[in-house]
């Protein structure tokens, strides 16, 4: 047959093997990586790639007001709540994850997400807040997870945004009154000896699992596992900016 030799010139060529595999969703390209080495370094270091698999070097510019994507294909897949251990993430003791091989390859030490941004392009400084909880108790403080390059003071926004005027001084600032409690990643042990050019998906399940601990005698009527719910585990999670930088909501679903 002729198509496997026409094949193997596209293969075999990076920048035309990129532009065929830039179609490919992330889970896909996620799967690729075990080809062998060579795609396996493609996949995680060219620039295109990087944006779908959540890896690789953080690009160099940033758009002005661009929204980062959120990795929703790791998200969609982790059952987790804060009053586990992080070694506990999809462990069988939840429902959903009983029987799902996809769910229960999250849990594996080696897992490749365990290495992906949590958004893209990456961010070295998020405020989390527990949605529902949040509104329960005004006096909560957020969690913010910063790298100790990044300056709190640069971008969390305690004070008003430029350009906003006295129209917003009525407005609830109820929630800038409580200083956020703050984590450098740098200082997590699973990022030992690592230069950290963005926060990842460890990184928001080992803050959210400090910051639990931290204000256990809140949380704890909260935050209890629903391991035999059917959506028990699963992380809703969105994103947003105000005036104290990025936001990023997290729910945990127990039913």
């Amino acid at each position: 047959m002729d198509s496997p030799s026409a094949i193997t010139p596209v293969l075999d060529t990076p920048e035309l093997l990129c532009m065929v595999l830039a179609h490919l969703p992330s889970g896909e390209l996620l799967r690729l990586q075990r080809v062998c080495r060579s795609w396996q370094l493609l996949i995680t270091k060219t620039p295109n790639l990087c944006a779908t698999t959540f890896t690789g070097p953080a690009p160099s510019r940033r758009i002005p007001n661009q929204t980062p994507h959120l990795n929703q294909f790791v998200i969609n897949r982790l059952r987790w709540i804060p009053s586990l251990d992080p070694t506990q993430v999809n462990t069988t003791q939840f429902y959903s994850v009983q029987g799902n091989p996809s769910l229960q390859a999250m849990a594996h030490e080696n897992a490749s997400w365990r290495n992906q941004y949590l958004t893209w392009p990456p961010l070295l400084q998020v405020t989390f807040m527990f949605g529902t909880i949040s509104q329960e108790e005004p006096g909560l403080p957020d969690l913010l997870l910063s790298s100790h390059g990044r300056s709190p003071d640069q971008s969390v926004g305690y004070e008003e945004e430029e350009g906003s005027g006295d129209e917003d001084s009525d407005s609830d600032d109820s929630d800038m009154d409580v200083p956020p409690f703050i984590l450098y990643i740098d200082d997590f042990p699973h990022n030992a000896n690592r230069d950290c050019q963005g926060i990842t998906v460890l990184d928001m399940i080992y803050g959210l699992r400090m910051y639990y601990l931290q204000y256990k005698h809140t949380l704890q009527i909260y935050l209890t596992p629903g391991v035999d719910a059917g959506d028990g585990g699963k992380l809703l999670v969105g994103i947003e900016k105000d005036r104290r930088g990025w936001l990023i909501d997290v729910t945990d679903l127990n039913f």
